[in-house]
């Protein structure tokens, strides 16, 4: 505590104050419940002390062993850089992970929209339904507001939807529901369009993701299954007909081809097609 009220005026310098507003809006989204200041001034802190310690400690090991040793100095700033960008990495982190949930509470909230339920009673439902995340969650906190607070539930969205400048499906979502409730729009309505709509956008994206499996496929024969092949008929054939140094340089070849080559292709490949089914698991 000593040393974070010492280090207090340094967040008065222009670089500080110009990211404490971003820093605040992470830890807001990421829910990490601390303030920007005693976040940035505990993490200054800490790379304070750091950098003492390892001032020390590299001066030593320069002095008894080499002076690589002195690197080991920047490793505090490696830390300070670590700790300014982890508010923003899981405000992100956070945001898609809800917005994974996004197409599965739409399709919930069109079939309660069809029973003639206000939004806090969808709202209450899609709390207590804990298989849809983080939105589930979401929900739940929008309803527990409301009852604290004994305010309307669409003065309570907006007021959540201020907290962030971040840009989230789960946000433009609420944001659509306090536009329609402002111009007199009905609520049913605009869910049931939403749903319509993100049908209409997943078979869009369904059939981009049909293509670049495809490519993928096409892709993974190609380089994966017919150029080693090639490959290895032609060091076979250079074995046999061919002396001793340049089979055994054939050979090499060979396994270099199926236990690198091979294998790592297909890692590769496995990564791109993991990568462009995400999000339609």
């Amino acid at each position: 505590m000593f040393i974070i009220s010492r280090l207090k005026p340094i967040l008065y310098i222009p670089a500080f104050q110009s990211r404490i507003k971003k820093i605040q809006d992470d830890l807001t989204v990421a829910r990490m419940h601390v303030h920007a200041e005693e976040y940035l001034l505990s993490a200054i802190s800490i790379t304070f002390v750091m950098f003492i310690a390892m001032f020390v400690f590299s001066i030593i090991l320069a002095v008894l062993f080499t002076p690589v040793f002195l690197l080991l100095i920047f490793a505090p700033f490696g830390y300070f850089t670590y700790a300014l960008m982890l508010p923003s990495h899981n405000a992100n982190a956070r945001l898609k992970n809800i917005d994974k949930h996004m197409g599965e509470v739409l399709t919930y909230l069109a079939n309660l929209s069809m029973m003639n339920l206000t939004l806090p009673e969808m709202l209450e439902k899609l709390c207590n339904e804990k298989i849809y995340g983080i939105i589930s969650d979401e929900a739940c906190e929008l309803l527990y507001t409301t009852k604290l607070m004994s305010v309307e539930i669409f003065k309570v969205i907006e007021n959540y939807l201020t907290l962030t400048s971040q840009k989230s499906r789960w946000g433009m979502f609420l944001q659509g529901l306090i536009n329609v409730r402002k111009s007199g729009g009905i609520e049913r309505d605009y869910i049931l369009r939403e749903y319509a709509n993100y049908k209409n956008d997943l078979s869009i994206e369904y059939g981009k993701l049909t293509e670049q499996l495809s490519m993928y496929a096409e892709l993974f024969i190609t380089i994966t299954v017919s150029f080693p092949l090639f490959l290895i008929l032609i060091f076979a054939i250079m074995g046999i007909i061919s002396a001793p140094a340049i089979a055994q340089a054939s050979l090499f070849y060979i396994f270099a081809v199926t236990a690198v080559m091979i294998p790592i292709t297909g890692i590769m490949l496995s990564w791109l097609i993991k990568s462009a089914q995400e999000g339609y698991e």
